[in-house]
């Protein structure tokens, strides 16, 4: 008999749980389908805005990359190969700043890579709401470079 008694209020306590889950789960499905009118939309800050571009897109900043990154001597002979992680702002002029290295290789790759990211042409500055930003970027750079 104790053990019958202590299963049946096992088996009220699982109902009235899944009870309790069940109203709990119909609340939030009611409130969730509450809309708001196309006049109250709710607009976010970051709906306009635009991040800094390299002069020519992705693949321009591929090809300088190509055409500019040296592979250096004493790296070459070490047999080094990895990334140099990078990370700089662009500024509300398009001019590179704050540049630091995030990952070093040594060698002579990480003075390689700052010297590439100094001599980069201005970028079009990033903007919101129509008035330019500061952006960050972290970028990689392959040495040997391909």
């Amino acid at each position: 008999m104790y053990t019958y008694v202590i299963f049946t209020r096992h088996i009220i306590l699982t109902r009235a749980l899944g009870l309790s889950i069940g109203l709990f789960l119909a609340s939030l499905s009611a409130s969730a389908q509450q809309t708001k009118p196309d006049s109250q939309q709710v607009t976010w800050p970051h709906d306009d805005l635009r991040d800094a571009e390299f002069p020519g897109g992705r693949k321009a900043l591929a090809a300088y990359m190509r055409q500019h990154v040296q592979y250096p001597d004493s790296a070459a002979q070490a047999r080094i190969t990895g990334r140099v992680f990078v990370s700089f702002v662009i500024d509300t002029t398009g001019q590179v700043s704050n540049l630091t290295v995030l990952k070093s290789l040594g060698y002579g790759c990480d003075r390689e890579a700052v010297r590439v990211i100094k001599a980069m042409p201005r970028w079009i500055p990033g903007t919101q709401s129509g008035k330019p930003i500061r952006v960050k970027y972290n970028l990689p750079i392959l040495f040997p470079p391909n």
